[in-house]
């Protein structure tokens, strides 16, 4: 805090942020998120700052409380994004308990919403698990989240984040989980060559291991 405490009156506001501006900024989870996600991003080594980040997201948990008790934006929406902090913080910390219980969390709800948001979230950071410890985290995954659809959208989080090898773990997880479903066979053996030119591209670029971005925590 301090949190605001009477309705703001937005046409009468200056033009300089105010004190008022920050109590209200306070009550914005995505606000804090914004400033939280862009120091925690595993690919921005020179920005990323585990402390100051997981500092933000735990002020987040708080100004999300009393925007709740004020009624502020739609709820669905800001427990998303808490959710998708949350599973930032539990990567990060290595944290395969809470890990789990954030996905049961997400079974419980069963929104397609919120299934999307936390596969996007575990593909967007997945590269903070070391890979020799994925497949645990894979599972874990798998034991939550029945739609065949999120684990490719994490796989592509993964693989647009150049975690490459954690997504295709997640795609041949996917392959494995559901056997039925040759298009995803297909699909895993597609994103294979897929890596392949994108990191033989990018080394005839100049750029090294394929382009391939590391825990900044190893």
């Amino acid at each position: 805090g301090p949190y605001p405490e009477k309705d703001r009156v937005h046409h009468q506001r200056e033009a300089a942020i105010t004190d008022e501006d920050w109590a209200w900024f306070r009550v914005c989870p995505m606000v804090a998120w914004s400033l939280a996600a862009s120091i925690l991003d595993p690919n921005e080594k020179e920005k990323y700052d585990a402390a100051k980040g997981l500092a933000l997201i735990k002020a987040m948990r708080r100004g999300y409380s009393r925007a709740i008790e004020r009624k502020l934006g739609n709820p669905a929406t800001l427990e998303s994004l808490m959710l998708e902090a949350a599973l930032r913080k539990a990567l990060i910390e290595k944290d395969q308990a809470e890990f789990g219980r954030l996905f049961q969390k997400v079974r419980d709800k069963s929104w397609s919403d919120f299934y999307e948001s936390a596969a996007r979230e575990f593909g967007n950071s997945c590269g903070l698990v070391p890979l020799a410890d994925f497949s645990a985290w894979i599972e874990t995954f798998h034991k939550c989240v029945p739609g065949k659809q999120y684990y490719f959208r994490a796989a592509y989080e993964a693989i647009r984040e150049k975690h490459f090898e954690h997504g295709l773990a997640i795609a041949d997880a996917a392959v494995k989980f559901f056997p039925a479903e040759a298009d995803m066979a297909d699909e895993a053996k597609a994103l294979r060559d897929i890596i392949r030119d994108i990191k033989e591209q990018t080394e005839k670029a100049g750029g090294g291991e394929g382009g391939a971005k590391k825990d900044p925590g190893k």
